[in-house]
This record gives C-alpha cells, structure tokens and sequence, in this order.
C-alpha cells in the first residue's frame, strides 16, 4: 500500500465511497449469518473461525472485480460465555461449543479499504425454540436495547458521552454492566482503530476520553458489550492469535521463520488484523515472538470476564448522512430470550424511538403569484 493511498476518498461525500461500506457490510453479514447456523452443540470453534474467514474471502472475490484489496478486515473470533474478545484459536487450543454456551461472533470485511464489522450474540442450543430467561436473558437485552439507543445517539447535535451514559443506564435496568476497554470509534479507510473519536462502552476515569460532537459524513463502528458480573476485563490465555501490522515500525529480523512471517503480513494483511491461522502454523509461530518483540506486530489479547459471568456484545457499522443514520449490518433474527426487566425510563425510550432516517416537513405556504415554492427544511421526524 503506498503511504498516499490511505488519504485517498475517506470521505463519505465521495461518490462510491457508501457504495464500498455498504457491500464490505453485506459481505460480513452474510457470513456472520452462516457462521450463526453452524453454532451447535459439539461444533469446534477453530472450524467456525476458518468458516467464517473462507465466507468473506469467497463474497468478497465475486464482487468489484477491478480492486484486487478486499477481504478479510478482521479475522472470524467466537467468543464464549465470559470470553470477551479475540477467541480466534489454533486447531491445537480450540474447543466445541457446548448446549447452553453464549456465544459472541465477530467478522470483519472490507473493499478497498472501506471496514463492515459485525458481531452477534446467539445462545447455542439444540432447541432454538426453548426461550432463555435469567441473567443469559437480562444481559442480552441489555446489550442489544443498549447498541439500539447507541446508534439512535450517533447523529449531528449530540456529543460522543452521551452514548456512554445511555449504555450505562440500561445496563443498570438490566442489572448489568458495561465491559471496561471497549470502544467505538470512528472508521476511515483502512484505519480499523483510532485514537481520536473515541466512544467508551464504560467510563474510565483513570483513561479518559475526551467527548466530541457527531457530523455529517462521519462513519463509526457502534461495539456495545455487556456483562452479568462487574464489567472487568482481564488477559488470562498466553494463546494469543490476532495480531497487526505497526506500520510505523521498522527492524531487520534475525530468525528465518521471523521473516517469512513478516513478508506473508506484509502480502496479506498490511494493515489489518489477522489470526496466525492463515499462515503455515509451525513456520509462523516460531517467527512470531520476533516480530512482536520487536513491535512489528501488535497482539491483540484474548479477553475475559471472571469464571461464571456471561458477557453479550452486537457491533454494527453506522454512516452519519445528511439525510440521516444508515446502520450497516446487524443479524436481524436475535436469540429467543425473555428478560425480567422493561425500559420504562422515559428518556431512553425516546431516544429509542427516534427514526433513523430524516423526511421533509409538508408545510403549509401561501401561494404566491409566481407559484414558485422553498423547499422544506431537512428536520427529525
């Protein structure tokens, strides 16, 4: 990638640009949903993730023929029960999914740079009809009532906290808590993560995040993650298997695996995460450590909430337009679940109920003898 190319039509206005987001959102839907098929009891995880990665290298292949850089933009994890984020195993370290797991799914494409990102909680069972209730129901509700109001929030005139205070509060009905270290933020092309534009999921005051007003032309990716415990996170798995490219970062390897490695990343994934799964296993953990060392490569550590808890998560793609929010993604069909607890807080369920979209006031004018007419003022419904 050269360095120009990163700075080239990051901006929504730019015809086709909303074109490239919304199919890099279909495609990672797709897969996610067939993903979500494949979660049975006795199914093994590593099968999932490689399912999920081969899906969205197979959609993404038939589509715009012309650009050669598109595909995986975050490699397929499945993250189960109290695992948080970045489950994305070796054959050697995986595990089958059991009856009654939680289960989070996270995949990630892209064209030409431009990131679709979903996640989606399912409860595996072998009943799907069988309604869940109890705190797998409360947290559920919670992270999905939650990312709802989340993208209702992600529009001109409102300020990035606000999004964290609503997280809050109906992860406080819910008798839930939002997970500590995640984030929204805002999405350019082939930037999955930024410093800047920052969204906290829970409010941190020993790392704060300054607030910022939502405009138009502004993509986010909306990542909400609840838990039935206190929200803490922890690294507590050594097999660590996502990794990224610090472009930044320069440094002449010693190792020959260490090299191989680097010139595969550098082939394939130049600036997006990657499980060490899609490379030769042998060759590329034994490079490995090198190149993390050495700040070449950045780990991207498997997460987890204390035994016992469950943690929900949804995560979507949200375009601010001028003619209002368009949400990309998200797997429509949610887990049979019935919790305790209602939204009866009357401002979140005004935030909830804002549309989407954004329509022309009919007014009434007095006609004029010229006939000629103001078109009406872009207002919410």
């Amino acid at each position: 990638m050269e360095d120009n190319f990163v700075e080239e039509e990051t901006n929504l206005a730019t015809p086709g640009v909303i074109e490239k987001y919304k199919k890099a959102s279909e495609i990672a839907k797709a897969a996610l949903a067939i993903v979500i098929e494949a979660c049975v009891p006795g199914t093994n995880i590593v099968d999932l993730c490689s399912l999920g990665d081969n899906t969205v290298d197979e959609l993404s292949s038939k589509c715009f023929g012309k650009i050669e850089d598109k595909g995986v933009a975050f490699p397929t994890c499945i993250n189960v029960n109290n695992c948080i984020a970045n489950y994305s195993p070796l054959a050697a370290n995986s595990v089958e999914l059991e009856e009654g797991d939680v289960v989070k799914i996270e995949v990630g494409a892209h064209i030409d740079g431009y990131i679709g990102i979903n996640a989606h909680t399912m409860v595996c069972t072998a009943d799907p009809s069988a309604c869940i209730e109890g705190e797998k129901a409360d947290v559920i509700c919670a992270a999905y009532f939650a990312s709802d109001a989340a993208v209702k929030l992600c529009r001109p005139g409102r300020k990035s906290n606000e999004v964290t205070e609503v997280i809050g509060k109906i992860a406080d009905i819910f008798h839930c808590s939002p997970v500590e270290d995640i984030y929204s933020n805002e999405v350019q092309r082939f930037i999955l993560d930024q410093d800047e534009q920052v969204i906290e999921n829970k409010h941190n005051v020993e790392n704060q995040v300054k607030p910022f007003d939502f405009e138009v032309n502004q993509a986010y990716h909306i990542n909400v993650v609840m838990s039935t415990g206190t929200g803490s996170s922890r690294n507590v798995d050594g097999n660590t298997t996502v990794h990224c490219r610090i472009v930044e970062e320069k440094y002449n390897l010693k190792m020959k695996a260490s090299r191989y490695l680097f010139s595969q990343v550098n082939k394939k994934y130049p600036c997006f995460p990657f499980s060490i799964r899609a490379f030769d296993d042998k060759r590329a953990k034994l490079g490995l450590k090198e190149c993390v060392n050495h700040n070449l490569l950045a780990p991207y550590p498997i997460l987890h909430e204390r035994d016992g808890t469950i943690v929900a998560q949804f995560k979507f793609t949200v375009l601010v337009l001028p003619n209002g929010i368009q949400k990309l993604g998200g797997y429509e069909q949610l887990p049979y679940v019935r919790s305790d607890y209602t939204i009866e807080d009357q401002e979140i369920n005004e935030i909830l109920a804002l549309p989407l979209g954004r329509k022309k006031n009919k007014k009434k004018r007095k006609k004029k003898k010229n006939n000629n007419q103001e078109p009406a003022a872009m207002e919410d419904e």
